[in-house]
């Protein structure tokens, strides 16, 4: 089983400025970290994404977005910038975003497992000490 490839046309589409994404970084740049995006789901989620492809509960365009969020987030912020000040002006970004690496947000996470991260899997168990000893 492996997941869908997703295609740099489709994240430069979900990209605000739209085909300017490659004068940000180049298609082979781009068209890496979507690999890698890809790969990273499929080692982590592989057979839940799968499943729930297969079984419509996770369409293909959301699959595709997740992704593309994932790359866009380093292509916006290959640096990690964690503040930028010019004058009066100042703006900060959050730890995890800011760090440039690829990375799902806890809304990304659930979009693909249809699970709030945390929560668990069904057949999932925690085991523990009860009580105080």
């Amino acid at each position: 089983m492996t997941l869908p490839a997703v295609a740099v046309d489709t994240i430069a589409a979900n990209y605000e400025g739209g085909n300017a994404l490659f004068e940000m970084a180049s298609r082979e740049f781009v068209e890496t970290k979507a690999k890698q995006a890809v790969a990273r789901i499929q080692t982590r989620w592989g057979a839940r994404v799968q499943d729930r492809l297969d079984a419509g509960t996770l369409p293909l365009d959301t699959y595709e977005a997740v992704v593309a969020e994932s790359v866009l987030r380093v292509v916006r912020n290959p640096d990690g910038l964690r503040m930028e000040q010019e004058g009066n002006y100042q703006y900060g970004r959050f730890a995890n975003v800011a760090n440039g690496l690829l990375m799902f947000t806890d809304d990304n996470v659930e979009d693909l497992t249809g699970v709030k991260p945390g929560r668990g899997f069904v057949g999932t168990a925690r085991i523990g000490r009860m009580g105080s000893t």
